[in-house]
């Protein structure tokens, strides 16, 4: 039996980046740019699980439960700034399963920051970190069929679409919807 110490991950030191898109650890005085950035119809949209309205009390909560998550090993979440250090979404591993060495890769851009390319190289640099920094040996991602924008992320970032999952996640207004799965295997890559 394992225990969640066993899959304890540090965050990576120096932070994830690509010199234009850095993913760093969450920080406390990040919660009034993470409840404006995520209080937004699109992120509500495509992210049902977040609280919507999004306040600063949720946001306080959700830095305050993000060591928990690399403490367990399998919800790896990192702010993702731009080159000066302004807050410009959320990236990270909300689901890892370090048994069987399978990340899954997630994301939310802020509308002031989308159409930049920001989605696409946070979810290159996760990749790479779930491979070459976590030993994982496949990465997934997941998005509502009509995300379209999400959907070109995935592929621009080298995940191949594999298939469509019929009424996987629970929506907003209580009913279900379909997610497309994208995946690359280490060996694959």
């Amino acid at each position: 039996m394992s225990h969640a110490a066993d899959h304890a991950v540090a965050p990576p030191h120096p932070p994830l980046s690509d010199g234009v898109l850095t993913l760093r650890p969450w920080r406390e005085q990040d919660a009034p740019a993470l409840a404006a950035a995520a209080d937004d119809p699109d992120v509500a949209r495509w992210l049902p699980q977040l609280p919507s309205p999004y306040t600063l009390a949720d946001a306080e909560a959700y830095l305050a439960s993000r060591p928990a998550g690399f403490a367990a090993g399998t919800d790896l979440a990192f702010a993702a700034v731009d080159g000066a250090g302004c807050l410009v979404g959320s990236a990270g591993i909300p689901r890892r399963d370090p048994r069987n060495g399978v990340s899954e890769v997630g994301y939310w851009i802020a509308v002031s920051a989308r159409g930049q390319g920001l989605a696409t190289r946070a979810v290159r640099l996760l990749i790479a970190w779930a491979f070459d920094g976590l030993g994982d040996g496949r990465v997934e991602l997941m998005a509502a069929p009509e995300n379209l924008a999400s959907c070109r992320v995935a592929e621009k970032a080298g995940l191949r679409r594999e298939g469509l999952l019929r009424g996987r996640e629970a929506t907003r207004e209580g009913g279900r919807r379909d997610l497309v799965i994208y995946g690359l295997t280490a060996a694959a890559r």
